[in-house]
């Protein structure tokens, strides 16, 4: 058990303390506990809805939680003295964290949780808390602020277009230090985690679809992953993932909106027997439709007894959200009679055509569209590059990982702002 009085002069980073901090699954069973003293019942729950980090930020600053301060649990600041309290060593951190009882005897604020830890797991999370100034500072180097990027493919120009974007975007130096792309290999494998931390970057920027599988990855080494281009759930930690695109929950509810508008009736939404992105949409436009208690409750209706019985049921309006991959919907529109479908662009995009041809009408949203305005490529990069260097140029000189995530939320478009453009 490392019993340090003052900050190693090496830090340590821990994969597991990381964890333990951050609110993510540990490598170290047993699942750590939470005791909520606060309640009076000494209710245990898991540690990971009590992460440390959600109070004391992911910085280990200190952060406000309501009317009281969580103070700083840098292991520089706890191994100092205040006039509240003794200078804490390793014993003391652990009865805080066990007991609730600083070094000073005195009990901690029942709103901190006492945490259910084994040895290996607190030695762990000591070693982080000695660390975690530097892991802050990864990727923030003296001359250059090193992002990294990811090609889905050969032909992707993405990276050429963030390139080019941020050369115009910061034609000098921000605080001495240009924007560096650092390319990321994508594979998931044994050695992805080494690989990452090579890297030695801030954050991820506008990774493709196809890496999702690297995404908790990223998570578990505390990389924030920025803009990625692709629909996210709408559910995901705030303090990892920051989009610019409208989110899985978003489009749904406002499908279910715009179609409502048409249905006259109760509205049939069509969902996907095998596309998960397909099958969110459709959970969150029928949560949707339950708040709106005007409207009937909606048949809900598989792609594929749609496809078997295209006729609309009796009890159906005459107009169907559709949400499902472009093959399920070419079969759809392919043999329904004439109807009217609200859907999404890109599951449209086989169909489209041939359900114009075939007399349907469509009323389509795109999710590319970002305060209104419809984004190609290079549009795409441009505004990720503005919201990078508006960011960079208000975390001042001293940025970290936690102070540039601060500035990328005041900078990116609000979610209360348009995110889904319609087209009829």
């Amino acid at each position: 058990m490392p019993a340090w009085s003052q900050q190693p002069s090496q830090p340590i980073s821990s994969d597991s303390g990381r964890a333990l901090f951050l609110g993510h699954t540990t490598d170290e069973p047993p699942a750590p506990l939470a005791v909520l003293r606060g309640s009076g019942s000494g209710l245990s729950v898991p540690a990971e809805r009590f992460a440390c980090a959600n109070c004391h930020g992911r910085d280990g600053h200190g952060d406000a939680e309501g009317t009281v301060r969580a103070p700083s649990v840098r292991w520089q600041d706890l191994t100092r003295a205040s006039t509240l309290r003794l200078a804490y060593d390793a014993d003391g951190l652990r009865r805080a964290i066990l007991e609730g009882i600083d070094p000073s005897g005195r009990t901690l604020d029942r709103l901190m949780p006492g945490y259910a830890l084994t040895e290996p797991q607190m030695q762990s999370l000591i070693a982080y808390l000695g660390g975690i100034d530097e892991e802050q500072r990864i990727g923030v180097e003296p001359a250059a602020i090193r992002l990294g990027i990811l090609a889905q493919s050969a032909s992707d120009n993405f990276p050429d277009a963030m390139t080019e974007a941020l050369r115009h975007t910061a034609p000098a130096l921000i605080f001495g230090r240009r924007i560096e792309l650092v390319p990321l290999d994508g594979r998931v494998d044994a050695s992805t985690r080494d690989r990452l931390r090579n890297a030695r970057i801030v954050a991820t920027l506008a990774l493709p679809h196809s890496s999702q599988e690297l995404w908790p990855e990223l998570a578990r080494l505390g990389i924030p992953n920025l803009f990625p281009r692709t629909l996210l759930r709408g559910d995901e930690p705030k303090a990892d993932t920051i989009g610019l695109l409208a989110t899985l929950d978003e489009i749904g509810r406002a499908s279910l909106d715009r179609a409502a508008a048409c249905a006259n009736g109760p509205l049939t939404i069509i969902v996907s027997d095998r596309d998960q992105p397909s099958q969110r949409l459709a959970a969150a436009a029928r949560s949707r439709a339950a708040t709106r208690p005007e409207l009937p409750p909606p048949v809900m209706q598989s792609i594929s007894s749609a496809t078997r019985n295209p006729t609309p049921s009796t009890r159906a309006g005459p107009c169907a959200l559709v949400f499902a991959d472009p093959q399920e919907i070419l079969a759809l529109t392919s043999i329904s009679p004439p109807r009217r479908y609200v859907g999404l662009i890109d599951q449209f995009a086989l169909a489209q055509q041939k359900a114009v041809a075939a007399r349907h009408e469509l009323t389509l949203a795109d999710p590319r569209s970002i305060q209104g305005r419809d984004v190609d490529t290079a549009g795409f990069a441009e505004l990720v590059a503005q919201s990078i260097v508006r960011a960079l140029q208000s975390s001042g000189r001293l940025v970290t990982r936690s102070s540039f995530m601060a500035a990328l939320r005041r900078n990116v478009p609000s979610p209360n702002q348009p995110t889904v453009a319609w087209r009829s």
